[in-house]
């Protein structure tokens, strides 16, 4: 376990530091979502009582129901306590009304929220592009010109790199000394004249490009939900009913709203 920091090598700004150990899309979240309790409150007592049932006096049959009652009080607890979100200017009943209003309003964040999107996903490639290169330059940063220090033994190095004696760094092995035990030797053994404060810089460089690269893919799929939600925004008039409209609303607001406030995304 290593704590997430900032890097000289490359690093995003604090306020992403801190949305990637919450919520990833936490500038997108706080612009379009809001967040209610559930529509109904689930009951934490039991449908029904056995206790007079002459099967209930054994101590198995009592635990069992114990039990049972223990999982729907923990049940409704989390039910209650549970925060959906919602977009801020969907109204889902307005529009399958025909109100015009509603309309506008949830076609214009929608328009917003891709747009939002959109730039964030250009940043973030731009971030993983640009760090990749600094990661494989700084790990092959060890010829005799580029510093004074250790000259000789650098030139050694990489004319016995460049022979193909030495094995040079790759992407995928870059990425994969992430789950090292000990990744300071790994680093160490394709590049030997890395300081153990610059294997930091690059391990703290490397996870951040590692959380960016996720949440470019967590854009991506907030993009797919929000351009389908935009089209049926579009065709609402062309429904086929008011209860089919009402049901693809919320069915793809419901997406869109659980990709983005998702604390974590795999790729």
């Amino acid at each position: 376990w290593r704590p997430l920091r900032s890097s000289s090598l490359s690093s995003v700004n604090a306020d992403d530091l801190l949305a990637f150990a919450s919520q990833p899309l936490k500038a997108i979240v706080q612009k379009h979502l809001r967040f209610e309790g559930p529509a109904e409150q689930a009951n934490a007592d039991m449908p029904f009582n056995l206790d007079a049932h002459p099967a209930m006096q054994h101590a198995v049959a009592k635990a069992m129901m114990g039990r049972l009652s223990k999982e729907m009080r923990k049940y409704a607890d989390m039910h209650n306590a549970q925060q959906q979100p919602k977009l801020v200017h969907m109204d889902i009943e307005g529009i399958v009304a025909g109100k015009q209003e509603p309309l506008d309003r949830a076609l214009k964040e929608m328009q917003d929220l891709a747009q939002g999107l959109q730039e964030l996903k250009n940043q973030d490639e731009n971030f993983v592009s640009d760090t990749i290169d600094k990661l494989m330059a700084a790990m092959d940063g060890c010829k005799a010109g580029e510093t004074t220090d250790k000259a000789v033994e650098r030139l050694h190095f990489w004319l016995l790199r460049y022979s193909g004696q030495e094995t040079e760094m790759w992407f995928q092995l870059l990425c994969r000394t992430l789950l090292s035990p000990d990744c300071f030797t790994d680093f160490q053994r394709f590049n030997p004249f890395l300081s153990e404060d610059q294997v930091q810089e690059l391990l703290a460089a490397l996870a951040q490009m590692m959380l960016v690269t996720s949440r470019r893919q967590q854009v991506c799929r907030a993009m797919d939900h929000c351009r389908g939600l935009l089209e049926l925004l579009l065709k609402t008039n062309a429904a086929s009913s008011s209860v089919a409209l009402r049901a693809g609303l919320t069915e793809k607001s419901s997406l869109l709203c659980s990709t983005i406030a998702a604390e974590r995304i795999y790729i």
